[in-house]
């Protein structure tokens, strides 16, 4: 498990090359994320359980949710940035030992695209 959180921790540093990041694991087996911006102000923590740690796609969707997480903190959207919403994100079941349920994707754009087109 320690080569895979390992691995993890390498792909989460290079997708937030551009923050401070910290990790710090915990005793359940999940690995704690930590974004700090350049003066140190805690953007994101966030825990990642063992499942979402062997799993890259789903790594892969984390880091899109939490880019996201970040762009609706800072303001107000720019039209690039709107881009980031308008595929969906499929949302994983969190039930230990239970296989993944088929679950609604979520178009989170749908409303910001309908108030531009207003």
């Amino acid at each position: 498990m320690q080569v895979i959180q390992s691995i993890a921790a390498k792909y989460l540093a290079e997708a937030f090359f551009d923050f401070k990041v910290r990790f710090q694991q915990r005793p359940d087996g999940a690995l704690v994320l930590e974004l700090r911006d350049q003066q140190g102000k805690r953007l994101v923590r966030r825990a990642i359980g063992r499942e979402e740690l062997c799993n890259g796609a789903v790594l892969l969707t984390l880091v899109e949710r939490i880019r996201r997480d970040l762009i609706l903190e800072a303001g107000p959207l720019r039209e690039d940035q709107a881009l980031q919403f308008k595929h969906g994100s499929e949302l994983p079941s969190f039930i230990p030992n239970q296989p993944r349920r088929e679950r609604k994707v979520v178009m989170a754009g749908a409303r910001l695209q309908a108030r531009g087109r207003a």
